[in-house]
């Protein structure tokens, strides 16, 4: 299931210029994470998907995914966690695994790109729902440098961040190793959101386009109105 906040297109569009000089942001608390990147965001909770299912893209939330490993053509897929996958979820019972047998050690990180050239990744969150696995969540720019990454602990905990201090055009969600014990590398997450923005030249043809079609409908109200109005003589 997934939905879209109130006003979700618009408020991503007016929200492009906005974001991209403030400083990155890190939360741990949905709401707060969700106030920063403001209502254009969407969220994915998985129970739509039968168990099984190998996810390439969400169309929902303008995101694709890439190969687990460049070894194989895995994806992250989808299983139930009561049955399955293990761990916790945050919306039962469908969580997103980072891999599509269920064997440890897990095959990769889940990353996540842009599904059109023309966005970049305002945001990110998700909750780590892997069991004793801790996750972390990194993001970067064109041309391959970290831009933020942040950790979360391997229990029913979100993790987000918001407002990257560069465009980003890829994030990654993978198991790291704990201070203590031994992780598998297997993790899944669950309610995966994500905030894309169009990139700034993008959105300056965007602005200018409605600039030109609010300017064309004032000229027609203005030659309506003209015609409407009779002209008196004495």
């Amino acid at each position: 299931m997934n939905r879209w906040g109130a006003g979700a297109v618009a408020a991503l569009m007016l929200s492009a210029g906005a974001g991209s000089a403030a400083a990155t942001q890190v939360f741990t608390n949905e709401d707060d994470w969700r106030a920063a990147v403001g209502s254009g965001f969407g969220i994915e909770t998985f129970e739509t998907y039968a168990s099984g299912t190998s996810l390439t893209a969400l169309d929902s939330l303008g995101i694709a995914f890439g190969k687990l490993t460049s070894s194989d053509t895995s994806f992250p897929t989808v299983r139930s966690q009561a049955t399955e996958a293990g761990g916790l979820c945050r919306s039962c019972p469908m969580v997103l695994v980072n891999d599509d047998d269920l064997a440890a050690p897990g095959k990769g990180a889940i990353v996540i790109l842009p599904a059109r050239s023309n966005l970049t990744l305002k945001g990110v969150g998700y909750w780590n729902s892997g069991g004793s696995d801790v996750t972390r969540l990194t993001l970067f720019d064109a041309d391959g440098a970290e831009v933020a990454h942040a950790d979360s602990p391997g229990t029913l905990e979100f993790l987000g961040i918001a407002n990257p201090a560069r465009p980003v055009v890829r994030a990654e969600i993978a198991a790291i190793a704990p201070p203590s014990g031994s992780p598998d590398f297997y993790f899944t997450i669950d309610d995966l959101q994500i905030a894309a923005i169009p990139e700034p030249h993008a959105y300056a043809l965007w602005m200018a386009g409605l600039a030109a079609l609010a300017a064309s409908a004032a000229g027609r109200r203005r030659r309506e109105g003209t015609r409407g109005r009779r002209v008196s003589t004495l």
